[in-house]
């Protein structure tokens, strides 16, 4: 057994120490003010170049190097921490409210982050954006064969209503995000779970041993798990209130919540802002330094550059704002005086999500024939000023995808001579035409667009390229973000256009958000389960998930990869670059590659000057 002690530091000191055995243990401070210490089971190293991933600002795209802030811009150290304020942010699209805690799309995460504690985190105090830490716990231990966790938890904490937050709400949350049946009726609509993807291909068991310490043990030693659980999907519910008093834990009955974060929920208007005040009774000592925050809810490109030049809003609540490359650098050229604006790449992709359980994107042939027949060069350009990577299965440039050079020779990706192959369209025209759709006749259907983000635009955009390529003509429906997820919940949708997060940068992230039962558009969304190489990708993800050499693991990458351009129901069309806007006065702030690995909580920055 690896063990980890509790440290009991000074506040606001950081003191670094390694222990270095069969496996690496991390604690998180003490009771006072949190001062985690280095070490810990090992994330996936990142396997990129300094540029490969930027985050700094100014970085418009994948390995291009641009300086830091300059020195009046970079982020006082926590020592210099000054309290007080309300933050005025910007939410990209109203949460999914009718969805419980640990069923929440990034949006709902947004909103929840501040409320609720996960057991550990990505630290929100660095740079180093492998650095995770402990939130919920005060530190952990690791059995020999690197396979049981025995988390302690912090002693002070404690849900709104003075219950202490116990190891039994730790079991009830990974119990009921891999297997909500168990529960009965309890979720009545809610028993898909579309976190059940991160964490079931590793999970196996969990225990109470006692009020403050809970056992998990898992199927084989993951490397994965604790980049998986530090993510802000992972937050831990209250188990005396969702299954002892059946009230679900989201915004659609806010006066149930009962939470445990820096942050307590005073006020929300629906499709308008979300209030939150300065949990008084925060078990991390000092924390958090603002008094409150505002999150505004505004879609609108236009207006959310206007509030930010007006400074209605001072930075984004995550790592989406939903400006495009083009606007975010105008907005930079305009405003960067007074804003840090960040680019990160690969952040997520877009994907052309089909129905597969709905004809005619139930035949296996139309699913290929739009593989074959997306112009993603022309998409990219149009949306990113050409900033977008090429919709591979895994993102071009990273250890484990194509390089860019091979990304730019598949079929269906592939330009000659600027223009797209003559014979990729052969190709995809009489796969539809065995499929009875012969060119130009093809079929009509729908494509379902949700109103946030750029799924109208892009989606509009592939709806006249299958029509020109294909003869697929497309009724064009749009909707807003929650009535949208609840369509694709209920599979009441023909095709739309979806985009998915890269959680932190590694396969099993992008595998298992994407293309394993059980993820968001993996399974939950795509129906993928129906397509003809559904089961061998599952498959290939468990050997590589086991495979400790890189070589041997990038053959099973690729193999898998080469199934999903063969048929899947998602046609990747590019991957992005999410830009957001963070107010030089915002202090403490810290960018982190992944969408879900950055933190929402916030019980970290503060204002100077004064908010």
């Amino acid at each position: 057994m690896v063990r980890g002690r509790l440290l009991r530091l000074k506040p606001m000191v950081l003191v670094p120490w390694l222990l270095a055995l069969a496996f690496i243990v991390a604690c998180g401070g003490g009771p006072g003010t949190p001062t985690p210490a280095t070490g810990g089971l090992s994330p996936t190293p990142n396997p990129l170049t300094p540029t490969a991933i930027q985050t700094t600002p100014g970085a418009a795209g994948l390995g291009i190097a641009t300086p830091v802030p300059e020195a009046s811009s970079v982020p006082a150290p926590a020592s210099q921490a000054k309290y007080g304020g309300t933050v005025p942010m910007h939410a990209y699209a109203a949460p999914g409210i009718g969805q419980p805690l640990i069923e929440a799309s990034y949006s709902h995460l947004q909103n929840l982050s501040p409320l609720y504690n996960g057991l550990l985190m990505y630290d929100p105090e660095t740079d180093d954006t492998d650095d995770l830490v402990c939130d919920l716990c005060t530190g952990w231990e690791v059995s020999e064969d690197g396979q049981t966790f025995t988390y302690l938890l912090h002693p002070d904490a404690n849900w709104s209503d003075g219950t202490p937050v116990t190891a039994d709400d730790v079991v009830f949350t990974f119990e009921s995000i891999v297997d909500p049946d168990q529960f009965g009726d309890l979720w009545e609509g809610h028993k898909t779970r579309p976190h059940t993807g991160l964490v079931k291909p590793y999970y196996e068991s969990s225990q109470a041993i006692d009020d403050k310490t809970v056992e998990i043990t898992l199927k084989f030693p993951a490397r994965a798990w604790h980049p998986t659980i530090a993510l802000q999907g992972m937050k831990i519910a209250p188990r005396h209130i969702i299954l002892g008093q059946g009230k679900m834990q989201g915004l659609a009955n806010p006066q149930d919540l009962v939470t445990s974060g820096p942050f307590r929920h005073v006020n929300f208007v629906s499709d308008v802002s979300n209030e939150y005040v300065r949990n008084e009774d925060y078990f991390k000592e000092g924390r958090p330094f603002i008094d409150g925050m505002v999150q505004f809810i505004i879609v609108d490109p236009a207006s959310i550059i206007a509030a930010f030049a007006a400074e209605e809003v001072l930075m984004t609540n995550g790592n989406v704002d939903n400006l495009s490359n083009i606007e975010s650098r105008q907005f930079q050229d305009d405003h960067g005086d007074r804003y840090n604006v960040y680019f990160q790449s690969p952040a997520g992709a877009y994907h052309v999500m089909m129905n597969a359980e709905k004809s005619p994107f139930n035949d296996p042939r139309v699913r290929r024939a739009v593989i074959l027949a997306i112009n993603r060069q022309e998409i990219i350009e149009t949306f990113s000023g050409g900033d977008y990577l090429l919709g591979l299965p895994f993102p071009p440039g990273t250890w484990y995808g194509r390089t860019l050079e091979e990304a730019e020779q598949v079929k269906g990706y592939r330009l000659v001579n600027g223009e797209k192959p003559r014979a990729d369209l052969i190709e995809a025209r009489r796969l539809m035409e065995e499929a009875g759709f012969p060119f130009p006749k093809g079929f009509q259907t729908t494509i379902t667009l949700r109103r946030t983000l750029q799924y109208v635009e892009v989606g509009t955009a592939i709806a006249k390229q299958l029509e020109t390529n294909l003869g697929i003509k497309s009724v064009i429906r749009v909707v807003d973000s929650a009535e949208g997820q609840a369509a694709f919940l209920a599979g009441d949708y023909n095709y739309t256009v979806q985009g998915s997060g890269l959680a932190y940068s590694g396969p099993d992230s992008a595998f298992r958000t994407i293309h394993i039962d059980g993820g968001l558009l993996g399974d939950t969304w795509a129906r993928g389960q129906k397509t003809t190489t559904w089961a061998e990708i599952q498959d290939i993800f468990a050997l590589q998930a086991r495979e400790p050499d890189r070589e041997k693991r990038m053959a099973l990458i690729r193999q898998a990869s080469d199934l999903m351009l063969e048929d899947h129901p998602l046609a990747t069309i590019f991957w992005t670059t999410s830009t957001f806007n963070i107010h030089k006065k915002i202090q403490n702030w810290h960018p982190n590659p992944g969408l879900y690995a950055s933190s929402m909580m916030h019980e970290h920055i503060w204002c100077d000057p004064r908010c």
